[in-house]
């Protein structure tokens, strides 16, 4: 682990992902204000500890609103987000604003796998239909070994009818629950490509949810084309282990696929990021030693700085495998966050990172887990921002378009059947790609960039749940 201590009731692990970078400081205390009287209720005692961290640890401290003002007898919840500043998180399209610091009751149940999840199995989009109030999912993709995949479910597939009937926006029967007959349906587009039409191909029954285990490592290939030696990695979120930190079979997984294609002398390599909210900064340093030039090993890889400008290296890491690159092909998604835009930005220094796909979250902040043990709370606040070792960390909007050699997003793009499994040389991006590196010709004409019909629009991913995703404790 990466420089990390433990406390009694004040424990924190340094992590990276979609909502937080997790790492571990002592709390402090601040001085109260003057005619502040200390809550005695129970929610004053968790508002005071909560008040207490974020006046010493958070990022933008200074905008914290004076005790006075405050109402310690709210719920924690209420509580912690009267203290959030609005250069916390972002603001969505419909107005509202999603803060990255969070607050959640501490787990009761300790021993669970911290990437393991409760579900069928698969990721999805939900499309709205023009002047209906259903809506229908396309399959992103299925995990190996869960419920969704047993039914013979497979990315690209089109659902239209849950136990016959319509999906709607307030269902979670596309998450969890009972056993469930899916309908799945054929989607075309007219000529114009302005409108579509669909028509039922068939019905699947999926098992009952259950516990899955998410692993990281959904695809790995080597390819062998054009006369070079390709290889490829869609990685979903970097985790040390199924239990936590000190679980290290995940990174010993990652070690292993990346020695074998090392032992296969793979000239270049393709990241597929798409789907990875985040993680571990030790499994984030990992990664990044074995992709970075071995020239630049001894060189500084993330650069963190807190609330009081303070500064601290992240460096590589020697002694594992490495590829011995000079390029890398990152794909990248709307969901692509944190530890994956760290990764991309600390290793623009050293090398040529060419992205490919859609503009990623923005998220150059970490965050801090603090944990109430006896209160039973965790708060999650930003207390750090990150930088790579040029001191840049311009991607709050996500990285910039003209970086990007092809833009694209799955989730909006007309219907067609790019849709191709991942790993597949045929699916859209890593087609794309392929053809970027100069090995594989990509027909523009079967991408149609121009958007979906009007009449049927991406609404909501289930990818989006997983903000919370990767908050890992001892």
């Amino acid at each position: 682990m990466y420089n990390y201590t433990v406390m009694m009731n004040k424990r924190c692990y340094l992590s990276l992902f979609l909502g937080c970078l997790i790492g571990f400081i002592a709390i402090g205390c601040q001085k109260e204000e003057d005619n502040f009287e200390t809550p005695t209720s129970d929610n004053g005692k968790v508002n005071q500890w909560i008040d207490n961290a974020m006046r010493e640890d958070y990022l933008w401290n200074d905008d914290l609103p004076g005790k006075s003002s405050l109402d310690f007898e709210a719920s924690p919840e209420t509580f912690f987000t009267s203290l959030l500043s609005s250069k916390d998180g972002k603001k969505l399209s419909d107005g509202s604003h999603h803060y990255f610091s969070t607050i959640e009751k501490t787990p009761t149940s300790k021993a669970r796998a911290v990437s393991e999840e409760y579900s069928y199995g698969f990721e999805y989009i939900l499309y709205s239909i023009k002047d209906q109030n259903y809506y229908y999912a396309r399959v992103l993709y299925v995990l190996p070994g869960s419920p969704a995949a047993e039914s013979g479910l497979k990315r690209g597939d089109w659902i239209i009818e849950i136990n016959g009937q319509k999906i709607h926006a307030s269902s979670t029967s596309l998450q969890y629950g009972g056993s469930i007959r899916c309908t799945l349906g054929t989607l075309r587009l007219t000529e114009e490509g302005k409108s579509y039409a669909i028509a039922k191909s068939g019905e699947i029954t999926i098992g009952a949810s259950r516990s899955i285990a998410n692993h990281p490592i959904l695809k790995d290939s080597v390819y062998h084309i054009g006369g070079k030696t390709i290889g490829y990695l869609c990685y979903n979120h970097f985790t040390s282990g199924p239990t936590g930190f000190d679980d290290h079979t995940y990174e010993n997984e990652l070690k292993d696929v990346i020695g074998k294609m090392k032992s296969q002398h793979v000239t270049e390599f393709i990241i597929d990021l798409r789907y990875n909210g985040g993680g571990n900064l030790a499994t984030l340093q990992l990664l990044g030693s074995m992709l970075v030039p071995p020239q630049n090993l001894n060189d500084i890889f993330l650069i963190k700085e807190n609330n009081k400008g303070e500064k601290t290296d992240v460096d590589f890491i020697r002694e594992v495998p490495n590829l011995n690159l000079t390029n890398l092909y990152a794909i990248t998604g709307r969901y692509t966050a944190s530890a994956s835009e760290a990764l991309i930005n600390g290793l623009f220094p050293y090398m040529d990172v060419t992205l490919i796909g859609s503009t990623t979250i923005g998220k150059n902040v970490g965050s801090t887990l603090h944990r109430n043990e006896k209160l039973g709370w965790d708060i999650w606040p930003i207390t750090m921002k990150l930088y790579n070792s040029q001191m840049e960390s311009d991607y709050e909007d996500g990285f910039k378009i003209e970086k990007y050699r092809y833009f694209a997003d799955e989730m909006s793009l007309s219907i067609n059947d790019n849709f191709k499994e991942l790993g597949d040389t045929k699916e859209m991006l890593l087609s794309h790609t392929l053809n970027i590196i100069g090995v594989q010709s990509t027909s523009q004409s079967k991408v149609r960039n121009a958007g979906t019909p009007e009449d049927i629009q991406p609404f909501y991913s289930s990818q989006e749940r997983k903000t919370e995703f990767g908050k890992l404790y001892k």
